[in-house]
């Protein structure tokens, strides 16, 4: 499970929190957020046969800004963290991968027409007429990339999914989507919301084919289409050390997110909430 701990904070984050003049140790509530990664584990589905489950050390940092603690006292911000753990398939795509990228290269025909392309917009003057040559240049090379694209996607196909645990979080917009093709609501007993999607991975080959997103506690959130804007209901009142939302973000290749979050204790991550 790789761990990013952060404070949703300017003050204790990248270069500002390098410029703190005073550090705290953390007290043993705020140590306990952190341990709360343990049951976040126990409740995470194992690896499919065959695959492998890659977890890294959960680690609480080792002090605080003191700058963030009268932040923490309003409750203009709380503690939250990000886990994330990989599943993965050992078997060796290497060979596939090397003739997926050659996929990438111009046919004899394209080759012949790319040049015909290149002696004929020579002879032109800007305008028009050249523009349209020039769009079919890169309609011929756009081509050559999406065919290598699909090719490396095929290659790489169910060799990887991921679970991304958030405690705490900013907000959500996507399945695990970098582009979101498709969303649609989805029933979790235990979850506020659910939502499964589908991902556009035309130009991105390793981007998943799609994913689920659970989200516990209080939330509020507007669909559009394929756009989702989800925010946590924070109430400032109650201690940064509460653990009042979370997110479980479930990606992969056609069935895997399904079958891993049969896999996930949603009862046990539900049961978090509030403490």
């Amino acid at each position: 499970m790789r761990i990013a701990p952060v404070v949703i904070a300017a003050l204790c984050c990248s270069a500002a929190y390098a410029q703190c003049k005073k550090e705290r140790a953390l007290t043993k509530a705020e140590q306990g957020f952190y341990a709360k990664t343990k049951a976040l584990a126990k409740a995470l589905p194992a690896a499919p046969s065959g695959w492998q489950l890659h977890p890294e050390e959960v680690a609480a940092p080792a002090k605080l800004c003191t700058d963030v603690d009268a932040m923490f006292k309003k409750g203009e911000t709380r503690l939250n963290l990000v886990a994330e753990t990989e599943y993965r398939d050992p078997a060796d795509r290497s060979a596939k991968q090397e003739a997926a990228a050659k996929q990438g290269a111009a046919t004899a025909d394209e080759t012949k027409k790319q040049a015909e392309l290149e002696k004929k917009a020579s002879k032109m003057d800007a305008g028009m007429a050249l523009a349209a040559v020039q769009a079919d240049q890169q309609k011929l090379s756009q081509a050559q990339v999406d065919r290598m694209n699909r090719a490396m996607h095929e290659a790489g196909l169910d060799a990887e999914a991921r679970i991304r645990v958030s405690l705490n979080p900013e907000s959500e917009s996507s399945t695990g989507c970098g582009y979101q093709k498709t969303l649609a609501p989805l029933k979790v007993e235990g979850a506020t919301y659910a939502f499964a999607g589908t991902c556009d991975f035309s130009s991105n080959p390793q981007e998943p084919e799609g994913g689920v997103l659970l989200l516990f506690g209080g939330w509020s959130q507007k669909v559009d289409g394929a756009t989702l804007e989800a925010t946590p209901t924070y109430e400032p009142k109650k201690s940064h050390t509460v653990l009042q939302s979370m997110s479980v973000v479930i990606s992969g290749d056609g069935k895997r997110p399904d079958e891993l979050l049969k896999g996930v204790d949603v009862k046990a991550l539900a049961g978090m909430i509030g403490k």
